[in-house]
C-alpha cells in the first residue's frame, strides 16, 4: 500500500525512489549482492545506479517480513545485514516489518539507530464490542445470538483480540447462522481454522468447472472430492515440513493451492 501510494503521488513523496523487498521471496532469500536483492528481474538498472551514486540518499527500502528471513540472510556478512548496519547505501531510509518476537534478532547497530518503533497492537474489549455491533448492525437477532455464543466460549473470545481472528469468527458465525447451522460455529482455535479452510474450499469448488457449488460438512472431510482432498493433504504436508525445518519456500506453480493463496477479499 505504501509503494502504491508513492506511485500514485499520494504518499512518501519526500523520497525519490521507494523499493519493496519481500523477504519471504526466493530471490530475496538467495540474494548475494545488491542487484540480486533489490532488482532480481533486472528491470530497474537506472534506479539502482541512482541509489549507488547517491549512497542511498533520497531512497526508502521497505523490507517486509524480517521474521521470515532465511538463514543465509541472517549471517552478518549477507547483503541484507550489511544494508541494516549501513555498510551499503548508508543514506537510505530503511523500513523493516516483522512479527514482534523476531525484532530481538535485528542487529544491535540497527536497533541503536532506530528513529521510530511502531507496534501494531490487538483489539481491546471495547474495540471487539464496537466491531461486533457494527458487523451485525442490520441483524439484531444474530447479534444477540453471537454475544451469547462468545460468552459461552472464552477461547474464541480471547482469539478476537487479534483483528484477523475477530473478522474470521464473525464471518464464520454469520455464515453458519444464515444456513441455520450455528451449532457448527467453532469452539476452539483449531476448529476456527478448520472452519475457515472449509469456507475457502467451498469457494474454490463454487468456481470449479466440474464440481460446481456444493456445501461441505465441517465435521466430515470424506465429502470433499478425492482429488481436492489429496491436494489439500499435500499442502498440509508442505506446511508441516515447513514448521519442522523452519524453512518456508513455496512455489505455487508446482502445487494446486485450491484457492488458499487468494486474498480473502478476492471472493
Amino acid at each position: 500500500e505504501l509503494c502504491k501510494g508513492w506511485g500514485e503521488n499520494r504518499l512518501l513523496q519526500q523520497w525519490d525512489v521507494v523499493v519493496l523487498v519481500q523477504l519471504r521471496d526466493v530471490d530475496a532469500r538467495e540474494a548475494s549482492n545488491l542487484e540480486e536483492l533489490l532488482d532480481p528481474d533486472k528491470q530497474f538498472g537506472s534506479e539502482l545506479d541512482y541509489m549507488k551514486r547517491t549512497c542511498g540518499n533520497g531512497v526508502m527500502i521497505i523490507f517486509d517480513g524480517y521474521d521470515e528471513l532465511s538463514e543465509k540472510q541472517k549471517q552478518r556478512t549477507s547483503v541484507f545485514q550489511r544494508l541494516l548496519v549501513r555498510r551499503l547505501l548508508p543514506g537510505a531510509t530503511l523500513l523493516v516489518t516483522s512479527r514482534p518476537l523476531a525484532t530481538q534478532e535485528l542487529p544491535m547497530e540497527f536497533r541503536k539507530q532506530l528513529h521510530e518503533h511502531i507496534e501494531v497492537v490487538g483489539f481491546s474489549d471495547n474495540d471487539i464490542d464496537e466491531y461486533v455491533k457494527c458487523k451485525f448492525c442490520d441483524t439484531p437477532d444474530m447479534l444477540i445470538d453471537f454475544q451469547s455464543y462468545i460468552s459461552s466460549h472464552p477461547f474464541i473470545y480471547k482469539a478476537m483480540y487479534i483483528p484477523l481472528h475477530c473478522a474470521l469468527v464473525t464471518d464464520l458465525y454469520q455464515t453458519y447462522w444464515r444456513k441455520g447451522k450455528k451449532e457448527f460455529a467453532p469452539k476452539t482455535i483449531t476448529q476456527l481454522y478448520t472452519c475457515f479452510i472449509h469456507s475457502l474450499l467451498e469457494r474454490y469448488l463454487d468456481d470449479h468447472p466440474v464440481y460446481g457449488p456444493q456445501e461441505l460438512c465441517v465435521q466430515e472431510p470424506a465429502d470433499i472430492p478425492r482429488d481436492v482432498f489429496d491436494d489439500l493433504m499435500r499442502l498440509a504436508e508442505l506446511a508441516a515440513k515447513g514448521i519442522i525445518e523452519q524453512e518456508y519456500v513455496f512455489d505455487n506453480l508446482t502445487h494446486n493451492t485450491l484457492g488458499l493463496m487468494q486474498r480473502v477479499n478476492d471472493s
